[in-house]
């Protein structure tokens, strides 16, 4: 894979931050990635959540777009052959603010896959609130060609020490949440595809005694994921984390 090398950008910032503070975000790139030629961003999602400001918001996203522009992509193949992809690229971001009021940019990770159009997240269970008990729960999703999820399997679920029969009521309210969101497939040569995707959720307590927060940094990282393509139709081929200096 090719590597391009740190390219940080600026924006300015806006009024509800400070300088010292360090901001992490996501934007979602749809993509076009044909059989020949390179890849085309058609638009930006979720910008939104990175700033209030709509010129901030408005740069960014331009910013965004020209960062993807200069990274590599496979399309889906058919029989053996390269063919029209469809997919959308999930970038994870850090901003700095900096003293003279401005945001230093860089990219930590970026995945392809299907989009999530509608989410919903599990209420945390009373009784597990009651018992104070803390735990997480990571499922596979099986989407149909419309992003309908037709199947919900637990991947992997822990709980905190002494609430290990929680354990079930956490994985049937993430089921549950899960069975209600709606995803935006990939499209092969003009169709959309099924896929797989890895969802997971956590039940965690905020405090210095959380049991959550004392997890292994590996599952920690790999519980507070978002969601993940199992078998994306379009791959990015570009390293495209960068690290400061």
């Amino acid at each position: 894979m090719k590597r391009y090398g740190l390219a940080l950008f600026l924006m300015a910032i806006v009024s509800d931050v400070f300088a010292g503070q360090t901001i992490f975000f996501e934007a979602i790139a749809e993509m076009e990635v044909p059989a020949q030629g390179p890849a085309k961003v058609i638009q930006i999602f979720d910008i939104e959540r990175a700033a209030k400001n709509e010129a901030v918001q408005t740069r960014l996203k331009n910013e965004v777009a020209q960062r993807i522009a200069r990274w590599e992509f496979q399309p889906a193949e058919v029989d053996g052959a390269a063919v029209d992809t469809r997919t959308f690229v999930r970038v994870k971001m850090e901003a700095q603010v900096n003293s003279d009021n401005t945001f230093t940019v860089r990219v930590l990770d970026a995945t392809t896959g299907p989009r999530a159009r509608y989410r919903v997240r599990p209420a945390y269970p009373k009784a597990a609130v009651k018992a104070g008990a803390e735990g997480y729960v990571i499922l596979m999703l099986q989407l149909d060609p419309k992003g309908d999820v037709i199947s919900v399997l637990t991947e992997k679920s822990d709980t905190s020490p002494g609430s290990g029969a929680m354990r079930n009521t956490f994985e049937a309210v993430a089921a549950r949440s899960a069975k209600l969101w709606r995803f935006q497939n990939e499209i092969v040569r003009g169709q959309p595809v099924p896929s797989r995707v890895r969802l997971p959720f956590q039940f965690c307590m905020s405090g210095a005694s959380s049991w959550c927060g004392r997890l292994p940094d590996t599952l920690l990282g790999e519980i507070k994921e978002d969601l993940i393509a199992l078998d994306p139709a379009a791959k990015l081929m570009t390293d495209v984390r960068e690290t400061e200096g």
